[in-house]
């Protein structure tokens, strides 16, 4: 009896002592919990902020790998687990989101009335979307997931390559039965000194990208691919391709103009970003004939001709690089191309309309001081609404950052619409009305419009010079003809 009473006691103490222990590993572990969680949390916000896709991946990965070591360890908290994996979840559906609107970005609504500038781009955009989602495979999805994705945009890329199959074959057509004439010139020195001015007389003739190179991030650096099939557009003063313009000393993308700042070294002339902190660096890089490319490789590519000029595109997404060359026997130039270097493109509302704003690129300006900075596929507004909102349209897909969500979606309308009303509609409508194209939207419960007046139209607005093109953009619930004044009107000044 006496022994059974002590084994008691011992339990009791046992019990006792093992409570008393996990309730001081719970009290002594807690800071080290806290600590743990707010770490994942800052990472996440780091990831979120990171405009760079190629560092936001870099992000992600290093978050799994923590979490996978964690999971690994002795010591693990359900807390901590699983805020590792919702902060992996969020940032995996924050690249598959970035992803989708880049697929949605890409679609062309009437393929067969589109521009073949326009579908070049759309098909660049896909190539750009493709070598992405290489990079990300199983990292962001999931087997079945990663190739259904893959599947609408090689199905997508190939109704483009069609279309653009079709467009070449009725071009080749078209100049066998109708030969263009041409002035003819002698073959031209690229000139380095005259290309830093912005005369590009020197690089007049046809280009075709031959090679392009980047970063996999597979550990290897930057590595040669195939050439993309993309093209270089040189006039008098403007070099062009599906991303970037450069004009003088400026360099225009999507996200709007930025300085360039120029180099002679080893032969050859190198334009540099001149704001080393941007977003988005660009170099684009003159090589005549004879002179050796730069960091070009031991196994740089057979198509790359050194006999022949050369002209380099480089983005820092990706360290993206193409090379363009310049094809043989091209130096002649359409009578098209004999224009002084002042004159300017007309707006064409029909590309316009699919999302092609090629033919209005430049910076506009009203009285009120507002801008809109005009790329290839983007407008960049500085005051889309009226009220002070800045706003992008992209193609026809318009974002206003101040009523947007965290991922870039628009908010909620709030109390007095319907709970499932959105602040704003991303999809533009357009349509042609007496010479002048109106993409039409809604922020709340007023309409957004955009109107696009060639020069000698007035379409439904009467403020304005009807000598010159214009545009016009605001949020009205009024008759737009009253309240339209002057001042509103934008007009190209560069």
């Amino acid at each position: 009896m006496k022994n059974k009473k002590v084994v008691w006691v011992v339990a009791i103490i046992v019990i006792l002592g093992g409570a008393f222990y996990i309730y001081n590993q719970k009290h002594d572990n807690g800071p080290k919990i806290e600590e743990q969680l707010k770490g994942i949390d800052k990472e996440a916000v780091v990831f979120e902020k990171e405009k760079n896709e190629s560092k936001q991946f870099k992000e992600l990965e290093k978050l799994i790998k923590e979490s996978d070591e964690y999971k690994k360890g002795t010591e693990k908290n359900k807390k901590v687990v699983k805020r590792y994996d919702d902060s992996i979840y969020q940032a995996r559906k924050l690249l598959k989101d970035k992803n989708e609107t880049t697929f949605e970005e890409s679609k062309i609504t009437n393929l067969s009335k589109a521009s073949t500038k326009n579908i070049t781009m759309k098909v660049n955009s896909l190539k750009v979307l493709s070598k992405r989602l290489e990079i990300q495979d199983v990292t962001v999805y999931d087997k079945k997931e990663l190739n259904n994705f893959k599947s609408k945009v090689t199905t997508l890329k190939k109704s483009y390559d069609k279309q653009l199959n079709k467009s070449d074959s009725e071009s080749d057509q078209k100049s066998e039965s109708q030969p263009t004439k041409v002035n003819e010139q002698t073959d031209q020195t690229m000139d380095l000194s005259k290309i830093q001015q912005g005369d590009y007389t020197s690089l007049l003739g046809d280009w075709r990208e031959v090679a392009t190179s980047s970063n996999h991030h597979d550990g290897n650096g930057n590595t040669w691919d195939s050439a993309d099939g993309a093209k270089l557009s040189v006039t008098l003063n403007q070099l062009t391709n599906e991303s970037m313009k450069l004009q003088g000393k400026t360099l225009t993308d999507s996200n709007g103009s930025s300085a360039m700042t120029f180099k002679v070294q080893n032969g050859y002339l190198a334009a540099d970003s001149a704001d080393q902190m941007a977003s988005i660096l660009w170099g684009v890089s003159f090589y005549p004939k004879g002179v050796t490319m730069a960091n070009s490789g031991d196994d740089k590519p057979a198509t790359i001709d050194d006999s022949k000029d050369r002209i380099t595109v480089r983005t820092s997404n990706n360290s993206y690089l193409q090379v363009f060359q310049k094809v043989d026997g091209s130096t002649s130039v359409k009578k098209s191309s004999n224009v002084s270097s002042t004159d300017k493109a007309k707006m064409d509302i029909n590309e316009i309309k699919t999302g092609d704003y090629a033919t209005i690129d430049g910076t506009w300006k009203n009285k009120h001081g507002r801008e809109i900075n005009v790329g290839h596929d983007t407008m960049k507004f500085t005051d889309i609404t009226g009220y002070k909102q800045a706003g992008e349209v992209r193609n026809l897909k318009l974002n206003i950052p101040e009523l947007n969500l965290a991922n870039g979606k628009p908010k909620l309308a709030g109390l007095y619409q319907s709970g499932d009303e959105l602040m704003y509609k991303q999809q533009l409508q357009s349509a042609i009305t007496d010479g002048a194209l109106k993409l039409k939207g809604s922020v709340s419960r007023s309409g957004l419009f955009v109107f696009f007046l060639p020069k000698g139209t007035k379409g439904e607005l009467v403020a304005g010079d009807i000598s010159k093109d214009k545009i016009v953009a605001l949020s009205t619930q009024g008759a737009l003809s009253m309240m339209v004044t002057e001042s509103d009107v934008y007009y190209k000044v560069n």
